[in-house]
């Protein structure tokens, strides 16, 4: 998403997933951006209140309706 910077927010845990919301795990020690890119992915912000979620998916905290 354009609307994130490349440093994750500010330092908010990113999530890298799939063309299809998949989640795709990071090597330990990868920059998730940068791991994002080399593969065709998208880094996003993780939710806090729903850690398997990019934060811009999450329903839960931000109902479709609103």
């Amino acid at each position: 998403m354009a609307h994130q910077d490349r440093s994750g927010a500010a330092g908010m845990p990113l999530i890298v997933v799939d063309r299809n919301g998949v989640e795709i795990p990071v090597p330990a020690g990868d920059d998730p951006s940068a791991f994002a890119e080399q593969h065709g992915h998208q880094a996003l912000i993780r939710c806090l209140n729903h850690p398997t979620v990019p934060a811009v998916d999450c329903t839960t905290c931000v109902p479709l309706e609103d």
